[in-house]
């Protein structure tokens, strides 16, 4: 019986261990230069710790709710969930129905933005990049269920 009990919990603990943890994800949020709105952003980290993907949006109210899983992986954000790319680095826009735009953006000008984006005074007004390739694409979203 010992056995068995032992030989259990060393499989579950190595399917367990099977399944990649992500390095988890965080949310900023900056003043927009009309004063009104803010641009919200939530990042996502590889289980190494690197950037895997970014989701923005503006809001007049700004903030939000996000959930996570387990795992640290991004679930959902206003109560509305989320399918970014796993696969591949990104850059998505929010859209108001919760689903996410992808911003068609060059691996050389994500590798920039990525590192821009891990620098401690990073600002998306400060960003060329996010400026010109990012904001264009952000529309405003609200939480609608007072999340």
């Amino acid at each position: 019986m010992k056995r068995l009990v032992i030989t259990s919990l060393v499989l579950a603990s190595f399917v367990v261990g099977c399944r990649p943890r992500f390095g988890g994800g965080s949310s900023g949020s900056y003043g927009n230069a009309d004063r009104e709105t803010t641009t919200e952003v939530v990042t996502q980290r590889d289980p190494d710790g690197h950037l895997l993907f970014v989701i923005a949006w503006t809001a007049k109210n700004g903030g939000g709710s996000t959930s996570f899983s387990g795992r640290n992986l991004l679930t959902s954000i206003h109560g509305h969930t989320v399918h970014p790319s796993l696969e591949r680095r990104a850059v998505y826009a929010l859209q108001a129905d919760g689903t996410l735009q992808q911003i068609p953006l060059t691996d050389e000008q994500i590798t920039a933005l990525f590192r821009e984006m891990q620098d401690v005074g990073f600002h998306t007004s400060h960003s060329d990049i996010w400026q010109e390739a990012v904001a264009p694409h952000l529309i405003r979203v609200e939480a609608t269920n007072g999340s």
